[in-house]
């Protein structure tokens, strides 16, 4: 997964210095919609593939955001970049892959598509009354593999 990291994080960099070589003449709103459009979308579009990653693979992620938006509020590098992150409704890697994997999860259980995953989804049953009976939780799938049950447990557990 860190090859996957490192790959996403020399695409996006590579975007930001783009950007940065025509900063100078943009006004901060251009810049910003540069911004969204090249590199936090291209983020948002690889989210739902680095479920299960480390904590350190997360943070150089995060660093693709701070360092954008670093350039269009034209800030340092050791300037917090946290409450300018909030203003603008971006919310920080680890908390973005969840929401990306939770939307992917309705639009599959409320629409029925693609119809492989949908078979795969099943809401979890037990034999006996629970508490937890309530919270509408999913059956974790038995896999052959062991790199899938490995990722999907270290997903799990780190949420």
């Amino acid at each position: 997964m860190e090859h996957q990291v490192s790959k996403i994080r020399s695409a996006a960099f590579l975007r930001i210095r783009l950007i940065a070589r025509v900063r100078r003449s943009l006004r901060r709103n251009a810049a910003r919609i540069l911004v969204k459009s090249l590199v936090v979308s291209y983020l948002y579009f690889c989210t739902p593939l680095l479920a299960g990653i480390s904590a350190t693979s997360l943070l150089r992620l995060q660093q693709i955001l701070n360092a954008a938006f670093r350039l269009v509020y034209k800030r340092k590098k050791r300037d917090s970049i946290c409450d300018t992150l909030k203003e603008e409704g971006i919310l920080p890697i680890r908390q973005l892959i969840d929401l990306r994997i939770l939307y992917q999860l309705h639009t599959i259980i409320s629409t029925g598509q693609p119809s492989f995953l949908h078979r795969l989804i099943k809401p979890c049953e037990p034999q006996r009354h629970t508490r937890s009976e309530e919270q509408k939780l999913l059956h974790i799938p038995r896999t052959k593999s062991k790199n899938l049950r490995t990722s999907f447990v270290e997903y799990h557990s780190s949420t």
